[in-house]
């Protein structure tokens, strides 16, 4: 292959010295050649500047003064503080209209007020055409009509208690 290259490079080389000013048609090869040729010229030339430019970036932070250093920490954590913030405004305001419209939290994507409310109103709308009931409560069951006299009754001890727990109210 770097045989071939210097081969390019030797074509190239002749072809340029014999061409005439009118202007010559290249081979992709010998372009390639041309380009690789340049940017090795370049590359060479400018080398030492990628080694100053390093140096000196690393000369300008050790200059910095402990304060601009304090600054620049500072600066980072209020922007982070910032993110959170606006996170926990957005959760906030997630969770108040899940609660306001009765659609759950993590259905909730927008990120403002009125996109969240706009979503849960389309999410009622979609579950009352498929007929979902609206459920309140979360969907969760309750015993209901259950008597202190019913659960004192329960021969297994450690489900007569959870009954109590369950409905502390009748024992109180």
């Amino acid at each position: 292959m770097e045989e071939n290259a210097k081969t390019v490079d030797a074509q190239v080389k002749a072809s340029e010295e014999t061409s005439t000013k009118e202007g010559r048609t290249f081979t992709q090869e010998e372009v390639n050649s041309l380009l690789a040729r340049e940017r090795k010229s370049t590359e060479a030339k400018y080398s030492d500047y990628v080694e100053k430019a390093k140096k000196f970036d690393e000369f300008e932070e050790s200059q910095k003064t402990e304060l601009q250093k304090a600054n620049e920490r500072a600066e980072k954590l209020q922007a982070e503080l910032d993110a959170r913030a606006k996170a926990d405004a957005v959760r906030e305001m997630k969770q108040k209209v899940s609660n306001e419209l009765g659609v759950p939290v993590n259905l909730l994507t927008g990120d403002t007020e009125e996109a969240c409310r706009t979503q849960a109103q389309n999410i009622q709308q979609y579950a009352k055409s498929i007929g979902y009931p609206s459920v309140p409560d979360g969907g969760e069951t309750k015993s209901i009509g259950v008597s202190k006299e019913e659960i004192l009754a329960i021969k297994d001890e450690p489900k007569r208690l959870k009954a109590i727990a369950e409905h502390i109210e009748l024992f109180q």
